[in-house]
C-alpha cells in the first residue's frame, strides 16, 4: 500500500468518530468525556467540528512527499487535546508503514478508538523503542521531550513539539462586531483551552476604550457559550491559577471582568504581561504596537486568529480567521515551530 492510500484510508476510518450514529462515535461520546475531563457537550462538539477531514489527493501527495520516510515510526502522544491523536498517527503513516503508537496515560481513550477503527493500522505499545533509522514524534511537555531525547539511540529522526499557545489578533473594526467575539470565545472554550492552538491573549490593535468594549462583548459570548459547552473539570492548582489571574488582573488590569467560567482583562500598552492560564481567561492588551507582544512570545506562540489584514507576521505561525483556530486543515504538523532533526 503507497504512503497516500495508507494515509487516506486512515483519515476515512477516523471520520467514523465525527458520526454521532457510528457505533464507534457513540463509544467515543460515551468514554471520552471521562478520559478528558471535558463536559459531554464539549466532546460531542470538538468530534463534530475539529476532527481533521481527508485533504484532496494533490494535498494528500504534497504531505506525504514532504515527510521523512522510515523503516518504523514510533508516536508519543499527550493527553492535552484529546483529538490531536489523528493528524499524528496519519502523519507518522506517511512516514511508514509500521506505527507504534504509546498514548497518553490520562488520555488512552482515542488511541483506542482509532486503533478499532482503522482495524489495527498501528500498534498500541506502552513503551516505544526506536532504532536507528526510524522517526519518533513526540507531543508533551518540554521536561518530557527532552527525556525521550536523552534515550533515543544515534540515527533516530526525533520531531518533538513542546508547549504552546494561541493568541489573536483584533483590529479596532471587530472591536465593535459582536460576531468576532463570539468566534474568538468559541477559540477559547474548545478543549477548556489546553490545546497549542488555543488563544490565550489577543492583542487589540486599538484604542483602550474599544478594547474595553471588545472585552464586554468577549465576556458575554463565553458566558453564552457556557449554557452549550460547559466548562469541565479543572485540577487544583488550575483552579489556583484562575483565581490568582483574576486577582491580578483586579489589582493591575485597566478592566477586569468575571464570567461564569474565567476572568476576560485589558491591559494598556503593557511592557510584560502574564500569561492567562486555561480554563477560558483572556487578556486583551490594548497597543499602538500589535508586533511587540508576539515578539515577546515568538518561541510559544503556534496559531494567530485574524481580523483585519496584519503584516509581516512571523512566518512559523500558523493563522486562522476567528472561530476556526481550533480547526485546521490536515496539511502537515498543526505546530510549524519546530522541525525533524537527527540525534
Amino acid at each position: 500500500m503507497s504512503r497516500v492510500d495508507r494515509v487516506r484510508r486512515f483519515l476515512l476510518a477516523g471520520a467514523r468518530l465525527a458520526d454521532p450514529e457510528d457505533g464507534l462515535g457513540q463509544q467515543a461520546r460515551a468514554r471520552l468525556p471521562r478520559s478528558t475531563g471535558l463536559s459531554p457537550a464539549s466532546v460531542d462538539y470538538a468530534l463534530t467540528h475539529c476532527l481533521e477531514r481527508c485533504p484532496e489527493l494533490a494535498e494528500l501527495e504534497r504531505i506525504c512527499a514532504a515527510t521523512i520516510e522510515a523503516p518504523r515510526a514510533h508516536v508519543v502522544l499527550s493527553a492535552n487535546v484529546f483529538t490531536a491523536p489523528l493528524r499524528v498517527i496519519a502523519l507518522a503513516l506517511a512516514s511508514s508503514g509500521r506505527v507504534s503508537v504509546r498514548a497518553s496515560r490520562r488520555e488512552p481513550v482515542m488511541a483506542e478508538l482509532l486503533h478499532a477503527a482503522s482495524r489495527g493500522q498501528f500498534e498500541l505499545v506502552s513503551n516505544i523503542d526506536p532504532a536507528p533509522g526510524d522517526h519518533v514524534w513526540a507531543y508533551g511537555a518540554d521536561e518530557t521531550l527532552a527525556d525521550i531525547a536523552a534515550t533515543l539511540p544515534r540515527g533516530v529522526t526525533y520531531q518533538a513539539h513542546g508547549f504552546g499557545y494561541g493568541a489573536a489578533l483584533i483590529d479596532s473594526a471587530a472591536c465593535h462586531d459582536l460576531a468576532a467575539a463570539r468566534r474568538l470565545a468559541l477559540d477559547a472554550v474548545l478543549f477548556d483551552q489546553r490545546g497549542c492552538l488555543s488563544p490565550r491573549f489577543a492583542v487589540v490593535h486599538a484604542s483602550l476604550d474599544a478594547a474595553l468594549v471588545f472585552a464586554r462583548a468577549l465576556a458575554a459570548a463565553l458566558d453564552e457559550w457556557q449554557t452549550r459547552l460547559p466548562l469541565g473539570q479543572l485540577d487544583p492548582s488550575e483552579v489556583e491559577a484562575s483565581v490568582r489571574f483574576r486577582e491580578t488582573m483586579t489589582y493591575a488590569g485597566e478592566g477586569c471582568l468575571s464570567t461564569s467560567t474565567g476572568t476576560v482583562a485589558v491591559l494598556s500598552e503593557p511592557e510584560r504581561f502574564p500569561l492567562p492560564p486555561v480554563g477560558r481567561n483572556l487578556l486583551l492588551l490594548a497597543t499602538n504596537d500589535w508586533q511587540r507582544p508576539l515578539a515577546t512570545n515568538a518561541a510559544q506562540l503556534t496559531q494567530l486568529g485574524l481580523t483585519g489584514a496584519f503584516a509581516p507576521l512571523p512566518p512559523h505561525v500558523r493563522t486562522a480567521p476567528l472561530g476556526h483556530m481550533q480547526r485546521p486543515p490536515f496539511d502537515g504538523p498543526v505546530d510549524r515551530r519546530t522541525r525533524a532533526r537527527l540525534i
